[in-house]
């Protein structure tokens, strides 16, 4: 018997009894069936998870051994709720797994390379305190497994057997599915903000904070108020959005991820329109979206610290800087119902730095960058990817793509880079001006934030990776 962590705090019981129960898990944990990929699934006294998703590559591009070595050395060692992890099964699918017609032509070097692999993981997985428990192979129509006797991959099965597996069919009726592809599976799982129980409401909605959005873009051009002052103002506005959505998820009763026309509803009654539009004009500075999500991350203090600092270095950044500046706002009753009225106080911005946080801008670039080894704080990241996907259906041009990335930063940051990818792709070429986001350059070199390994770092009981 083992536990299938489906999220820390709720743990579900299942039995593991055979191979195909392995791949049964594998999948629904994944939620997809995926092909040319190498997935590590661990095992530890908390129970199963999590699992490793990443593409498997040529064997002419990068050797097992080689890959290996980077493989076990990014894998967690602890599982989600913070067990030590002891025991993987390393499963590895063809190129066209479950296309349903066997292919000599892709199979049999595929076996061949499985075979190396096979052959190398226990080493590996030995030097970082893993024990290996099973090696499967998935194909087109069939499976292999490791004979112990003989250390080579073998016959176990048929794809087909899978979908018989009692742990399969208990999965799937508590509400667990695995779509064909990737692709099926983003279309299953990916919150669709546009759910309402009242459409009518919802509309009125959108087109206000669209409205206002517009109207906000004029107004910065017409002011050119100082940019480090207005930012300063809209981090404190997005901060309110933030705690707002943050609470919803908290104390909010029968709202949930899973319950989402109820949730995107919810966050369009409490975050009014004129505030939803002034948010999206906002992003049409880079620095903004980027300050945000290491707010979301960390703090507001620590967002304004990096801010101030970047404001110091205004002439190397092009920051607009103005000697008096009035900021550009929502209207008063926005921030009179936020208790934020001490923003349209007119003032002059001079940087200051605080002496008590570091490093801002390093610490800011660290936690982007995943390179802190501190886990974020994952109910405001929950409420910033919840928040971006209702103002995404307001958004257009750049705002809307920086809302995307957002949430593809959000993925990422939870492991799942393959969605993120999916999330970059998914946003239009003016967006990012012939530059690229850090999160670009992530994907591209397969990064995994450090947080990822320590103990508790993963919120989830999956991970998903690309290697591109």
């Amino acid at each position: 018997m083992t536990e299938n962590y489906s999220a820390p705090e709720e743990p579900t019981v299942t039995y593991i009894s055979s191979e195909r129960d392995v791949l049964a898990l594998a999948l629904h944990l994944l939620g997809y069936w995926p092909e040319q990929s190498i997935l590590l699934l661990a095992l530890s006294d908390g129970g199963a998870g999590p699992l490793m998703r990443v593409d498997m590559p040529d064997i002419s591009d990068v050797a097992p051994d080689d890959f290996l070595t980077y493989l076990f050395g990014a894998f967690p060692t602890h599982s989600p709720s913070g067990d030590p992890i002891n025991s993987v099964f390393l499963l590895l699918f063809a190129p066209g797994s479950t296309s349903g017609t066997a292919n000599a032509a892709v199979e049999s070097p595929f076996i061949d390379t499985a075979q190396q692999y096979a052959t190398l993981a226990p080493a590996h997985a030995q030097r970082h305190g893993l024990n290996v428990l099973d090696v499967l192979a998935i194909g087109q129509q069939a499976y292999w497994a490791v004979n112990p006797a003989e250390g080579q991959l073998a016959p176990a099965g048929f794809l087909d057997d899978v979908l018989t597996s009692p742990l399969y069919a208990e999965l799937v009726t508590r509400g667990s599915c695995v779509a064909n592809d990737f692709l099926e599976a983003q279309k299953l799982k990916r919150w669709d903000a546009l759910q309402t129980q009242n459409p009518q409401a919802q509309e009125s909605w959108q087109v206000y904070a669209e409205a206002a959005s517009t109207l906000y873009q004029h107004n910065k051009e017409e002011e050119n108020p100082d940019e480090a002052f207005q930012i300063a103002g809209e981090l404190e506005l997005w901060e309110q959005a933030i705690d707002t959505v943050t609470s919803l998820l908290d104390n909010a009763p029968g709202i949930d991820l899973d319950n989402r026309g109820v949730l995107a509803d919810s966050i369009r009654a409490t975050v009014l329109p004129d505030l939803a539009g002034f948010l999206i004009t906002s992003l049409s500075s880079l620095a903004t979206l980027q300050l945000v999500i290491f707010q979301a991350c960390r703090s507001l203090k620590d967002s304004v610290a990096a801010l101030e600092t970047l404001a110091k270095s205004s002439e190397e950044l092009g920051i607009n800087h103005q000697p008096e500046s009035n900021r550009v706002l929502p209207l008063p009753s926005t921030l009179h119902r936020y208790q934020l009225n001490h923003l349209s106080q007119p003032e002059s911005y001079t940087p200051n730095p605080s002496k008590d946080t570091g490093d801002n801008l390093s610490a800011l670039a660290q936690t982007l960058f995943g390179l802190e080894t501190l886990p974020p704080c994952w109910k405001r990241l929950d409420a910033l990817a919840c928040l971006a996907a209702v103002l995404e259906g307001s958004a257009t041009g750049k705002a809307e793509g920086a809302l995307v990335a957002a949430q593809a930063w959000m993925s990422w940051m939870r492991g799942n880079s393959t969605e993120a990818s999916h999330l970059l792709e998914t946003i239009d070429n003016t967006y990012i001006e012939n530059d690229s986001l850090p999160l670009h350059y992530l994907l591209t070199i397969s990064a995994f934030p450090a947080w990822l390994t320590l103990p508790g770092g993963t919120p989830g009981g999956k991970m998903s990776k690309n290697s591109e």
